[in-house]
């Protein structure tokens, strides 16, 4: 498993464990804290089992242990795609809007904490080469740090790691190589190749570990950094406007793939051609508050698609009290297997719920298959990525993986490349999770399926607002395009 998903109740753990076993006897901790703070916790974790569980030893209330979830991510009685092994170069060239795709950090000069021997110099993690490789004393902390030669702007840095990873580190920038300004920070890293989309300036950039995943040193093969070549994404919060100007229709497709549907909303209203409204304040079978319009809660900026929640006038905070969009193609454009993305920036905040995603036409959920492509809650920087069937037996099944995204509410492409056997899932045009389809029961994934936009307020996942203040919240959505072979 490589994810756990746990939405409490008031009554939350401050300390517990994350553990697995194959028999529920004998059990394995794959994840602990001491300072839990309760709501919604995603965990990124590493472990194998048939079994898992949460291990509470210290409540954070007066009260029990209260879960309104429990979610594991991972791939359960299919088969994923292996984990590259660490003497892996990356495949996935960086192509986030304003990413630059020249790793400006080869060759360039570096310098460590430390190095376990002359044979792994600081130098060795920036040559170019995945067969070499910096590694530092077995101690903590340490860092290593490469000099860019003058100020810029930072938008991506890969790290490929050798066993002996980091668990906890930062990425630090400086103008000077005295001074130190975190631009992100993990402390339950797993290791392999982290390709890590961040956002800041500096000439020294380093990685400034401070926990060992291993009773090893630090041990890098290689250490990118990529730069923006035309300043950062934009950040539309709840009420900005969005900035960047639409890619438009006659976008080049990628390599090896045709356009034969987009729908790049140069307004001025939603193509009904295209669209239809689903509407009403049922719940959605997730207890969700949001009353759904048709059409009324959408417009068009700069060729921009704009769905916002808003409060209804005079309305309370509580079930029905804001209104909200939600959109599909169904019985008007579906598709079967290709490659399905679109260029997207949400809203954050607690109850906040954006999603991006599919259903196939035939049977009822979830036989029918559910592809979440872009899923989000409240106001983390992780994008869910899910699929969801029924088993042999009927019973529901999921897989999914959830990854870090830097500036989550900025611009960025989420898709999926979707073929017979295997349905592989896209941020910024990097793959972070591929799901084997190939022994999945029909209908699901294997029959031509529909899109669906929506901006969901509260429910079972992600809780409930709290305050007004998160009202209205705008979700922008550049274009949806579909290419095949």
């Amino acid at each position: 498993m490589t994810g756990v998903t746990l939405i409490w109740e008031a009554a939350y753990g401050r300390s517990f464990q994350i553990q697995t076993s194959p028999n529920a006897t004998t059990w394995t901790s794959i994840y602990s804290t001491t300072t839990g703070t309760g709501g919604t916790q995603t965990l990124t974790v590493s472990g194998t089992g048939r079994y898992v569980r949460m291990y509470g030893t210290v409540r954070g209330t007066g009260y029990g242990y209260s879960l309104w979830e429990f979610q594991v991510f991972g791939s359960f009685g299919i088969a994923a795609t292996p984990t590259p092994t660490a003497i892996a170069t990356p495949t996935a060239t960086p192509v986030a809007t304003g990413c630059g795709t020249t790793n400006v950090a080869l060759n360039k000069p570096a310098t460590a904490s430390s190095i376990q021997n002359a044979g792994y110099p600081a130098s060795a993690a920036f040559d170019g080469n995945a067969g070499t490789r910096w590694s530092s004393a077995a101690s903590d902390p340490q860092w290593l740090r490469v000099d860019l030669g003058s100020t810029q702007s930072i938008c991506r840095v890969v790290l490929n790691w050798e066993a002996a990873y980091g668990r906890a580190f930062q990425i630090q920038t400086s103008p000077n190589g005295t001074t130190w300004t975190s631009i992100y920070s993990t402390t339950t890293a797993t290791g392999g190749i982290q390709t890590l989309n961040i956002a800041g300036t500096g000439r020294y950039v380093r990685m400034y570990g401070t926990v060992r995943g291993t009773g090893y040193g630090y041990s890098l093969w290689e250490f990118s950094v990529y730069t923006g070549t035309s300043g950062p994404t934009p950040t539309p919060g709840p009420t900005a406007t969005p900035t960047a100007t639409p890619t438009g229709p006659t976008a080049t497709p990628p390599a090896g793939w045709n356009l034969v549907w987009s729908d790049e909303f140069n307004g001025p209203s939603v193509d009904t051609s295209n669209w239809s409204f689903q509407t009403g304040c049922s719940g959605w079978g997730n207890g969700e508050w949001e009353d759904y319009t048709s059409g009324a809660n959408t417009s068009f900026a700069s060729g921009v698609l704009v769905i916002e929640a808003r409060m209804k006038s005079g309305a309370a905070l509580g079930n029905c009290g804001m209104t909200s969009t939600r959109m599909t193609t169904s019985g008007k454009r579906s598709f079967l297997y290709g490659k399905m993305e679109a260029r997207i920036a949400i809203p954050m905040g607690q109850g906040i719920w954006p999603a991006f995603w599919m259903m196939g036409n035939t049977g009822g959920w979830p036989s029918n298959g559910e592809f979440d492509i872009m899923e989000h809650i409240n106001s983390t920087d992780q994008n869910v990525g899910t699929l969801h069937w029924a088993n042999s037996s009927g019973a529901h099944a999921s897989s999914g993986k959830s990854v870090t995204v830097a500036n989550m509410t900025g611009y960025h492409t989420y898709g999926i490349e979707w073929d017979a056997t295997q349905i592989k899932f896209f941020v910024d045009g990097i793959n972070y999770n591929t799901i084997n389809i190939s022994a999945v029961p029909q209908p699901a994934f294997h029959q031509a399926s529909y899109f669906l936009l929506n901006l969901a307020i509260g429910g079972a996942w992600p809780g409930y607002p709290t305050s007004t203040s998160i009202m209205p919240a705008r979700y922008y959505i550049d274009y949806v395009r579909v290419y095949q072979h």
